[in-house]
């Protein structure tokens, strides 16, 4: 039993002492010896190290450590007692010195901050500038995020109010990208070259090694992009018209007005912001390019944002297929194993890691980037991909919106994001997709309803939106209406109401997971007319009601988990005759009654069995569960079970763990029980009548991880 982790023989009438060879069981997490008669001396070495005086409560005549609350061994007090002065002695001028140095480094620290702050009090003197650092956290009260303007990949934007009442915006670079170190230099050579009533005016900036920031003028509006998107916003045409020659105006003086060309790169709605007089200033300059005359000609095929690209680039050039997934890396925060380090202008995009190009037209066919580690933002460029059939980004740590412009994929049949940081409502958008077959949202922080649109999603194979812990509100009726639907998960989120009917709907599914929800309502019995379904996951809700005896005519089923629900009545009969292939049955927790039947015999292919904690009628432990010889798992815990403990359970080879603890059982343990169990892990007969030694053998259990023999009547001592 050397793997053995728990051990728990209290409440029984063991006698002796705790043999030493217990301090071998290297593995050993806990042990209850509380309630025998044993003596001597506790073991302190090996596990004992790590237990309590709740292990050994009640007990005879102990010693040992006083951490156990039991009586000190004479003999260890003295030895005890010369190896603490010992340790005194040779620790003692150790930790003296070692506190010395620490205090000498402490003021020298110190000093230096005295001496870092008289420094920046004299640059402070010298420099004309009114701004100072601690200006800007005490007027974002710390950078608060009631204040958060906007964030994108470089930079987050905050409202600031000054010592002296003025409002400004703060542009504050995220120093861990070094993309945020180019955008900043970039918008400062910006500030020095170019002044224009149209172009943002950064009023200062702020600068050290730890801390690079802009201080801009406020702009009470904001941007254009709430202005034509938002239906609490609305322009009227002047002002449209306005705008539009606010905005030519701005990149005329970039083109041709100021002494170096300046090419914006970014034009876009979020990045026109608005004055209280509704004139409108073009702002972000972090990926502008600066041209000399003969940098012209080498530029002219560099491509930026949607809005310098003329529509016919979106279906007929890998051109744009490269710029789009160009526009994914500045919003890559974090790249740890350098997946995207040869994504550059000077190769094809068919040659970069994660992407796949067809054979046909040549254009990027899929993007896969799972597990990859990576965390950002997901672009909208991603939008213009327009051959695009797979989008793999799950497995990494997005965060932040799912880009609306992924709806115009309309070659679009993979949808992967699972596993990431996303805390929106599931995207309303997602049924504007045309032909996808797997749509995988799973293990986020998504909320709010299930959209209806997804149920336009004639093509859909698999649906799984599990664990996202928030999304609420009903399954739509209308789910029915995805006929090729083979996997639907919706598991492990806030959604109420009733299972619909039609689900029967759905000819092609083979899955269902609707497990740890607040579902209520019967079972529909009309699952039984799913003929390919082979896993039912509608565990942990509140299900009432008699379990139908129709869903055990899917004959394909292998999996049903009905556990921790409200069940009621009696276990059909035909549960195994039925289900062939029935490998596991999970009905425990719920208000089952009745006896337990004798059917298991038929159900060849069971290995896991699970019925505890029901209210079955009191009687015998069914015998034909010990013809299951493929049976690995047996819980019937608190079953009513009654009769001495049915020697077929030491016979099962298969067998990993037994639970059977707290019935009416009643007998002695087999001397040779761990015999015919060779893979046994796990062994729970607590709280029932046993009696007898604990047979020597059981040292034979060498996989034996979980041992409970508490709350029985065992007698002798412990093997």
């Amino acid at each position: 039993m050397i793997s053995i982790e728990f051990l728990d023989l209290s409440q029984n009438h063991l006698t002796r002492i705790i043999p030493k060879s217990l301090e071998s069981l290297v593995y050993l997490k806990f042990i209850n010896l509380s309630y025998n008669s044993l003596h001597g001396e506790i073991a302190n070495g090996g596990p004992f190290q790590n237990f309590t005086a709740q292990s050994f409560m009640m007990i005879g005549d102990l010693c040992g450590s006083p951490q156990l609350q039991v009586q000190p061994c004479r003999k260890e007090n003295k030895h005890l007692s010369t190896k603490m002065k010992l340790l005194i002695k040779c620790f003692l001028p150790i930790i003296a010195k070692i506190s010395i140095v620490l205090c000498i480094n402490f003021l020298k620290q110190k000093q230096h901050r005295v001496d870092e702050s008289s420094k920046r009090e004299m640059v402070n003197l010298e420099t004309p500038i009114r701004i100072s650092y601690y200006d800007l956290p005490n007027g974002t009260n710390g950078f608060d995020e009631s204040n958060l303007l906007g964030s994108r990949s470089f930079a987050s934007v905050y409202k600031a109010i000054l010592s002296n009442g003025k409002i400004v915006a703060v542009k504050v670079f995220n120093l861990d990208l070094e993309e945020a170190l180019r955008s900043f230099e970039i918008e400062c050579a910006i500030k020095c070259n170019l002044h224009h009533r149209n172009l943002i005016k950064i009023i200062s900036s702020c600068s050290n090694d730890d801390f690079k920031s802009l201080i801009m003028e406020y702009m009470s509006n904001g941007s254009l992009d709430r202005w034509l998107y938002s239906h609490n916003y609305c322009l009227d045409i002047l002002q449209r018209l306005d705008i539009m020659i606010d905005v030519a105006a701005a990149l005329e003086y970039l083109h041709h007005g100021s002494s170096t060309l300046v090419v914006h790169c970014d034009v876009k709605p979020s990045n026109v912001l608005l004055d209280e007089d509704m004139v409108a200033h073009l702002s972000d300059f972090g990926i502008a390019k600066l041209f000399g005359q003969r940098q012209l000609e080498i530029y002219t095929k560099t491509f930026a944002s949607i809005g310098y690209m003329a529509p016919v680039w979106c279906e007929t050039n890998i051109t744009t297929d490269k710029s789009s997934l160009l526009a994914l890396k500045p919003y890559i925060f974090l790249d740890p194993h350098d997946f995207l380090a040869n994504w550059s202008t000077s190769s094809s995009p068919c040659n970069w890691i994660g992407v796949t190009c067809n054979t046909r037209h040549g254009r990027v066919h899929s993007l896969n980037l799972n597990g990859m580690d990576l965390r950002g933002i997901i672009s909208p460029q991603l939008g213009n991909l327009s051959f695009l059939v797979e989008l793999d980004l799950g497995n990494n740590r997005f965060h932040g919106h799912i880009p609306k412009e992924l709806g115009q994929l309309r070659r679009l049949k993979l949808l992967d994001l699972s596993y990431n940081e996303f805390d929106e409502e599931v995207p309303i958008w997602i049924g504007d997709l045309s032909i996808p077959q797997y749509l995988s949202l799973h293990n986020n922080s998504l909320n709010g309803l299930i959209p209806l649109s997804i149920c336009n999603l004639s093509k859909l194979e698999a649906l799984d939106l599990r664990a996202n812990n928030f999304i609420e509100g009903n399954i739509p009726i209308d789910i029915g209406r995805l006929k090729y639907l083979k996997f639907l998960g919706f598991g492990k989120n806030k959604l109420s109401g009733i299972i619909p009917q039609t689900i029967s709907n759905l000819s092609s599914l083979e899955s269902l997971s609707v497990s740890y929800n607040t579902l209520s309502g019967g079972i529909p019995s009309e699952i039984g007319n799913l003929p390919l379904l082979q896993t039912m996951y509608l565990s942990n809700n509140q299900l009432s009601g008699s379990i139908p005896s129709s869903i055990f005519n899917s004959s394909m089923l292998q999996n049903i988990e009905l556990n921790e629900n409200h069940l009621s009545g009696r276990l059909p009969k035909n549960i195994c005759f039925g289900l062939p292939k029935l490998e596991s049955f999970f009905v425990y927790l719920n208000d089952l009654s009745g006896e337990i039947p004798s059917i298991w015999h038929q159900c060849k292919e069971l290995v896991d069995l699970e019925l505890s904690e029901n209210k079955f009628k009191r009687g015998f432990m069914p015998s034909d569960i010990g013809n299951l010889t493929n049976l690995q798992f047996l819980h019937l815990y608190n079953s009513n079970l009654e009769g001495e403990i049915p020697l077929f359970l030491f016979n099962m080879s298969s067998l990993r763990r037994f639970a059977i603890g707290f019935n009416n059982l009643y007998g002695n343990l087999p001397k040779q029980m761990c015999r015919q169990l060779p893979l046994i892990e796990g062994i729970e007969v607590n709280g029932n009548q046993l009696k007898g030694n604990i047979p020597k053998s059981i040292s034979n259990c060498t996989h034996l991880s979980e041992l409970f023999l508490n709350l029985n009547s065992f007698t002798g001592f412990v093997p």
